[in-house]
């Protein structure tokens, strides 16, 4: 996914989802209502500048030979440009007449009689026709020689070259009418000979949940205007969108800070919220992190903690663990100190005496990595989250299990927590806080997780980290009205692996103590959410086919911040879906 270069450097959270918002549809409507009602910019001159930009994709898709003076390449090209009824319509349509320009052989098959169109789509019709661009009828096409409608001297064979789709927009919503599912099905049957691309939405895909209704183009690219649309953005989206191009159409910057949407998709512009060491930095300043967990069998979880917390740059990482396995511990992360905990192989309420006086030496505590689901360890999770002098907490795995089956725990976290969920855990919280079964939760994620995210923000002061494939960063802001909510839309099966989320929990830690534990969380999780998926990216190099393991997610950390940074300072901003 690409998107133009950032306005400048990225030095808050509330500048990232200024510059890079993820609007539903109906606020990108909103957006160009505005422009046009505030700023007096022309409905035609929006139209005219998003078939400018689809047309720059094209000609960067089949760029010139390479000679200087050389003929543009989509010269003799013969272009299928279908237009529906509306303004995605009317883009194909403009689009038609400067592919003519370039000496290509367009062909624009309309939803509708030409007469039938009107406003602003009717005034780029008219000039389509007066520049000489050959029109059709969707109705009459013969799918299996799609240039039928065009004059014999250019249709050798019938075929041809690009399909745009212009069916439909991000105002599609519903379930596609039998005409449109036909159009859209014949479109993919030629994907394998021609190369599609869809103006802002593939045609049936729902903009705002990323999902077919019930069928939809399948694009090799999508040029999407302004900004990516929440529904385009999800990963699972990225069969039907292919690569996604976010291209300015001249929406007034003051637009989108005057009105701004509450959700934002993260790029490797976060990089730049990471702040350069101080020289005079020491271990005792460089964030001090606490790991309560283990249990029999579970030792490896608070030690792959620890390792996300050392290759996230903690200055020391301690353990606090049964003291039946501080031995089992201590041999598999030796740079970790431990903390033994009684005598026994489970974290017991016994344990918090002890416990208690060490807590408040610490910056940040991971809360859960193999804690175990005793019932009695509940009781200790309790005591930790209670303790007034507590340092600011991430909770991750079996914490949440406890979280879930005592639910008046989550009213001890503060607006200083994160809560790690995966989507089981997230399904087992919402079914605890909401009294519906684990099944209907799960559900409602799959339907939308940035709904299920959000209203669980709203509930609880701390900062929720969704993760899964397309991880979703939440938290209420005091200042604000809404909950606000990122997006990483990196999807890496390389992550999908035990441990991957004790790492994350354990770099998010090192973070949150290394930025004194004075602000909300949200900056330093999204951070650390993308930092960790950008992980997963460099383990998708090497190890294309899986295989990956949770350690090396962690080792790779400090390559993976090392390509955010040059990348950020190169003005290359990647959201992470590249090409499908």
């Amino acid at each position: 996914m690409n998107a133009s270069r950032p306005l400048g450097p990225v030095e808050s959270i509330e500048q990232l989802r200024l510059w890079n918002p993820l609007p539903t549809p109906e606020q990108m409507a909103g957006w160009d209502r505005w422009t046009m009602d505030e700023f007096g910019l022309l409905e035609e001159v929006l139209m005219e500048n998003a078939s400018r930009v689809a047309l720059d994709v094209l000609r960067e898709r089949f760029p010139r030979d390479g000679a200087l003076g050389s003929p543009d390449s989509l010269a003799g090209k013969r272009v299928l440009l279908l237009a529906g009824p509306g303004n995605n319509g009317g883009d194909a349509i403009a689009l038609a007449r400067h592919l003519l320009d370039q000496n290509a052989i367009p062909l624009v098959l309309t939803a509708r009689r030409p007469d039938e169109y009107t406003g602003t789509t009717q005034k780029h019709l008219r000039h389509a026709q007066n520049a000489g661009v050959p029109f059709g009828s969707l109705d009459a096409v013969d799918w299996l020689r799609p240039m039928a409608q065009l004059p014999p001297e250019h249709d050798p064979d019938g075929f041809c070259d690009i399909v745009v789709d212009g069916l439909l927009g991000t105002g599609f919503s519903g379930e596609l009418r039998d005409n449109f599912q036909a159009w859209v099905q014949a479109v993919n049957a030629l994907r394998d000979r021609v190369f599609i691309l869809a103006i802002d939405v593939p045609s049936g895909l729902d903009g705002t949940t990323g999902k077919p209704s019930p069928v939809a183009i399948r694009a090799h690219v999508t040029v999407t205007m302004e900004a990516a649309k929440t529904g385009i953005a999800l990963p699972e989206a990225a069969p039907w969108v292919g690569r996604l191009e976010v291209r300015r159409i001249g929406i007034p910057r003051a637009v989108r800070f005057e009105r701004p949407v509450h959700r934002g998709l993260l790029t490797d512009a976060v990089a730049t919220l990471v702040a350069p060491p101080d020289p005079a930095l020491h271990k005792g300043t460089a964030g001090r992190v606490c790991i309560i967990g283990g249990s029999a069998g579970l030792t490896g979880a608070p030690a792959l903690a620890g390792l996300g917390a050392l290759r996230g740059g903690a200055g020391l990482v301690t353990i606090a663990c049964p003291g039946g396995l501080a031995t089992e511990v201590k041999s598999g992360l030796p740079e970790c100190m431990t903390l033994p905990l009684g005598d026994g192989v489970a974290l017991t309420p016994e344990n918090y005496e002890h416990l208690s006086e060490r807590i408040p030496e610490f910056d940040v505590l991971v809360l859960g990595p193999g804690m175990g689901r005793d019932p009695e360890t509940a009781r200790l999770l309790k005591r930790v989250l209670s303790q007034e002098d507590r340092p600011p907490a991430v909770v991750d795995a079996d914490g949440l299990y406890h979280l879930a089956q005592r639910p008046s725990l989550l009213g001890m976290l503060t607006e200083s927590d994160v809560v790690t969920p995966h989507p089981g855990e997230m399904a087992r919280l919402l079914a605890a806080v909401d009294s519906v079964d684990e099944a209907t939760a799960m559900k409602r994620y799959a339907d939308n997780r940035f709904a299920v995210a959000e209203d669980f923000a709203a509930l609880y002061p701390c900062c929720l980290v969704l993760k899964g494939a397309g991880t979703v960063v939440a938290q209420r802001v005091p200042e604000q009205d809404e909950v606000t909510s990122f997006l990483c839309a990196i999807a890496c099966p390389e992550l999908a692996i035990g441990g991957a989320g004790d790492v994350l929990a354990g770099l998010l830690a090192a973070l949150r103590g290394r930025d004194g534990s004075a602000d909300l969380p949200l900056p330093t999780a999204c951070l650390g959410v993308y930092w960790h998926a950008s992980a997963g990216r460099i383990l998708s190099r090497a190890l294309p086919g899986r295989g990956a393991m949770a350690r090396e997610i962690a080792h790779a950390l400090p390559q993976a911040l090392k390509e955010l940074i040059h990348a950020q300072s190169q003005g290359h901003h990647d959201h992470g879906r590249g090409h499908r």
